[in-house]
């Protein structure tokens, strides 16, 4: 069987190395493309001598300006002998040659025995993003990997000890092993640390060889280990990897785009904490998003089929009760309705916002609401002239919780307040439903405006479908980057004196520097600009009436909530809630709220 991790999803990155440069290979695989894997590249040696230039190693895009492969690769440190072949299946021919800026090696680094063998190639100009160009995840830190999990390697590496490096792209899959018998396997070996910082795998007829320093293994979408060490071209000790996930703060730290350069695709950390144990289903983060229910044939001739689960939530929260007069420990009910308070970072889309205490989307563009199923307008009905408006924006982060902003409920009578979800128009379609209170974030202030949350609680649950869909929190620390896009959506108005929007909208907003935020905001008595805030920044665009409380995301992670803008004309920063401040007290409030099912 064969098995994928949806929405960190996909195969990737690759290995390459020359006859004369460091060890290791791709024995025992099958030939892929790079539109597979879009984000191998290749690593190109010239001898200073003779002016042959060779394929030596293999790297990993992890951002626009970087590349990540192996320290050992550079045993010559003159960067002008090197060069990235990227955007071809071949290792010697297409693609795009790239020029190397600069090399930064772990301050780690051994080479024998070999220990914190990574690097991060900058180049001198940014890949341009294609279907053959792509960036990898990197993983969390301290993530997860089971014993006896099945990885995919890739590269271009001799096919035996003697042979000729491959000029095609080859994958294989292997399975980790647990550390201690890598440490048994290597124990009469000098040249190779074998700790908690390496990755060992190990399958009958396949393994590296010369020519795969550098090559990735994935899990899906997500880069987990760089090839670093193997004694032998077969399979009879295993191949070592460097781990990434023990090396991502270092990463993030030091893949940053050289001086007064900017990243049209930074450094991405996979939305993702655990991976299934078993290859009979399909996972997203800790969702069960399949079941295995016909293959063909058992190898890859044939694509598996898998139970689609959300197609049949519905069901499944019908029927899965406890039996008659018995009480449920885990209820179905919390894996659907709660499943965002398990705190992993995951993948989806957005929220949007609509019209009063003070926001609006500008410049965005349309979308559909099964785009965004987490998004839900807040209506209000003033009695008189008796009138329903769309009041503020929240977003679901279980299946009876809205996060929204705080000062949303300044002035407002609960009685009239409502929540439609699961539609792209904020007063018609989708299901309305009342509210029963909300938790306004104790250290809540209007003046300055300073936490700006609250968690709302609806009158009823509402069932998981395509147009209704809840956001995950992120972790408490979970730092993004300057820089990165977060996307927004909204029916706020176009302008300060225009009306709210009749359809959702979405737009792109560049997170940038809390300084910068700061600097603009000098002025203003309005904004308290803290690290608990994130601000955005796009000419032209913008949040601005009726865009309170509407949601910021990253995939399908909830990291802002409207919460303050200056003008409606894009000029100024937005202002936005830091969500990860506030997960902990969310989930406080969400566990201990007498609508939530326990377990």
């Amino acid at each position: 069987m064969k098995f994928s991790l949806l929405l960190l999803l996909t195969i990737v990155s690759a290995v390459l190395c020359t006859s004369q440069g460091p060890d290791t290979r791709i024995v025992g695989g099958y030939p892929a493309t790079i539109y597979n894997y879009p984000f191998v590249v290749s690593i190109v040696y010239t001898n200073p001598e003779t002016g042959e230039q060779t394929p030596r190693c293999v790297g990993s895009i992890i951002s626009s300006w970087h590349v990540l492969t192996t320290a050992h690769c550079f045993s010559d440190p003159n960067v002008e002998n090197y060069k990235l072949r990227v955007g071809s299946t071949s290792s010697i021919e297409g693609g795009t040659l790239f020029d190397i800026y600069y090399i930064i090696i772990h301050p780690d680094y051994v080479e024998s025995p070999r220990t914190a063998d990574a690097a991060i190639v900058v180049l001198t100009q940014h890949v341009t993003i294609s279907e053959s160009v792509r960036v990898i995840y990197i993983p969390p830190q301290e993530t997860y990997i089971p014993d006896g999990y099945t990885v995919r390697a890739i590269g271009w590496g001799a096919e035996e000890e003697d042979g000729a490096l491959l000029d095609t792209l080859k994958v294989f899959d292997t399975r980790t092993i647990p550390l201690q018998q890598c440490i048994e396997a290597f124990a009469d070996d000098d040249n190779i640390n074998v700790y908690d910082q390496v990755i060992c795998t190990q399958a009958a007829g396949r393994s590296m060889c010369r020519g795969d320093s550098g090559a990735p293994i994935i899990i899906g979408e997500v880069l987990v280990g760089i090839a670093s060490y193997s004694s032998s071209c077969d399979d009879s000790t295993p191949d070592t990897f460097t781990r990434i996930d023990r090396h991502t703060g270092w990463i993030l730290q030091e893949a940053v785009p050289p001086y007064g350069r900017s990243a049209a695709s930074p450094v991405r950390v996979a939305p993702v904490v655990s991976w299934s144990a078993t290859r009979t289903i399909i996972i997203i983060g800790e969702v069960l998003v399949g079941i295995a229910s016909y293959s063909s044939s058992c190898d890859d001739s044939t694509p598996d089929a898998f139970t689609r689960i959300d197609r049949h939530t519905g069901w499944i929260l019908q029927e899965a009760v406890p039996p008659y007069s018995r009480s449920a420990a885990s209820p179905s009910n919390w894996i659907i309705t709660n499943m965002a308070f398990k705190v992993l970072c995951a993948l989806a889309l957005l929220s949007a916002a609509s019209a009063a205490p003070g926001s609006r989307l500008t410049g965005g563009s349309p979308l559909p609401v099964e785009e965004f199923p987490s998004v839900v307008a807040i209506t209000y009905y003033y009695p008189r002239p008796q009138i329903t408006v769309q009041r503020c924006v929240g977003s679901l982060v279980s299946s009876i919780h809205v996060m929204t902003a705080a000062s949303c409920f300044d002035g407002a009578d609960l009685d009239n307040m409502r929540v439609r979800a699961g539609s792209a128009q904020p007063l018609s379609g989708g299901t309305d439903v009342g509210v029963t209170h909300f938790i306004a974030h104790p250290d809540f202030e209007e003046y300055p405006r300073t936490a700006d949350i609250a968690v709302l609680f609806l009158e009823q649950f509402l069932p998981i479908t395509s147009t209704v869909n809840i956001l995950y929190l992120p972790p408490p620390g979970y730092d993004v980057p300057d820089g990165i896009s977060l996307r927004v959506a909204s029916w706020g108005f176009e302008s300060l004196d225009g009306g709210p929007l009749n359809d959702l909208k979405t737009a792109l907003l560049p997170k940038i520097p809390l300084a910068q935020c700061q600097q603009a905001f000098a002025d203003s008595e309005e904004a308290s600009i803290t690290p608990s805030v994130v601000c955005t920044f796009a000419p032209g665009q913008g949040i601005c009436h009726g865009d309170v409380g509407a949601p910021a995301v990253i995939s399908n992670v909830l990291v802002g909530i409207a919460s303050y803008y200056e003008n409606c004309d894009g000029t100024h920063p937005d202002v936005w809630t830091r969500v990860d401040s506030y997960t902990t007290w969310i989930m406080q409030v969400t566990a201990g709220a007498s609508r939530m099912l326990t377990v």
